[in-house]
């Protein structure tokens, strides 16, 4: 008998035992047939354990029928039989228990003549015993196969979403390596020496790529001092066109992010925005509220409309890691995005 189980039929004959002394006492109290003075008769200790023993005799062949017919009718569309048999044997069995119990409690312990009247109450009251028990293990029964399938199938989710990550975070890497391929051979082109430093540079940021490619969260730190190394990538081929404004303070820089986000996040906005020296892209990073905030202008002229595949990425990653939402924020002159900021104990 495993623990759960035998923790329900401890409690079940307490109660049952319990309760079958109550229910006889309060019975005799209210016919006059025992007094208040009377009640805790030294007999009340003997009756007690005949019902928890009668009690335990029930629940015990309970169990053994229970355990039985489960055994026999393992499929699901035959429950209902199980449980039409489950009850009318658990039935029998009881009042066959409690009827003889009852004639050898009276007859040969307290001595006394066992009448049809009581007899036949005895009967009765047992019928009430497989009820009870019936419906406590029922419903422990069925809580526990519905427990056990909604664990399953969260845990189901779980892998399909792990999968789901896994794929998004090699879209990453090849996303990456287009982009700075198309900027270096523009590079070659115009300057052999702004080539090489961006090479450089380059060669620094896919080795933090290489090394957080299994990791599923990093440090803000961390995150912060390769967002600047791919600033300077992007600055070697685009300028002064666009500005950056960090306004993370170092204590913050202790918090947990997904690699690569603040890269993504400026990826996307210079995508979809057209700037230059003249008329820079303004972009603010900070911390509010346990949320990384990446803020941009809006430029007049849109390079293209927005697939949102970089807004969805994110999206994607951080509802696995967090179970939030990214937030957007929108207007006509700046486009805002919320990204909470990962809890490593909920990981």
């Amino acid at each position: 008998m495993n623990v759960k189980r035998r923790h329900v039929n401890t409690f079940a004959i307490i109660v049952v035992g319990v309760g079958i002394q109550l229910y006889y006492k309060i019975k005799f109290l209210l016919l006059g047939q025992l007094n208040l003075a009377d009640l805790w008769h030294w007999m009340t200790l003997v009756e007690l354990l005949f019902s928890l023993l009668l009690a335990a005799v029930v629940i015990f062949g309970h169990d053994f029928v229970v355990r039985f017919l489960r055994s026999r009718f393992s499929d699901n569309t035959r429950q209902l039989h199980r449980l039409i048999l489950q009850i009318s044997a658990t039935s029998i069995y009881s009042i066959a228990a409690s009827w003889a119990f009852s004639i050898f409690f009276w007859d040969y312990i307290l001595q006394l003549p066992m009448t049809s009247e009581y007899l036949f109450d005895f009967v009765i009251v047992a019928l009430f015993i497989p009820l009870f028990v019936n419906g406590l293990t029922e419903s422990l029964y069925y809580y526990g196969e519905w427990d056990s399938i909604s664990t399953k199938k969260e845990q189901l989710e779980k892998e399909n979403i792990r999968a789901r990550y896994e794929i998004l975070k090699t879209q990453i890497s090849p996303h990456f390596l287009f982009n700075c391929f198309n900027t270096l051979a523009v590079l070659i082109n115009e300057s052999k020496k702004a080539a090489g430093d961006f090479l450089s540079q380059l060669s620094k940021v896919y080795r933090f790529v290489l090394e957080t490619k299994e990791s599923e969260i990093i440090r803000l730190k961390d995150e912060l001092e390769i967002f600047r190394s791919y600033i300077k990538l992007l600055k070697i081929r685009f300028g002064e066109s666009f500005l950056i404004k960090n306004e993370i303070t170092s204590e913050q820089e202790e918090l947990f992010i997904a690699p690569l986000t603040m890269q993504l996040l400026l990826e996307n906005a210079l995508k979809h925005n057209v700037s230059s020296a003249n008329d820079p892209l303004e972009i603010s990073v900070k911390i509010k509220d346990r949320a990384l905030v990446f803020k941009n202008t809006l430029s007049s002229q849109v390079v293209s409309e927005s697939t949102n595949i970089g807004i969805q990425n994110i999206s994607s990653r951080y509802k696995y890691l967090t179970g939030e939402r990214v937030v957007v924020d929108k207007n006509d002159k700046f486009f805002a995005i919320n990204v909470p900021l990962i809890n490593v104990e909920s990981i």
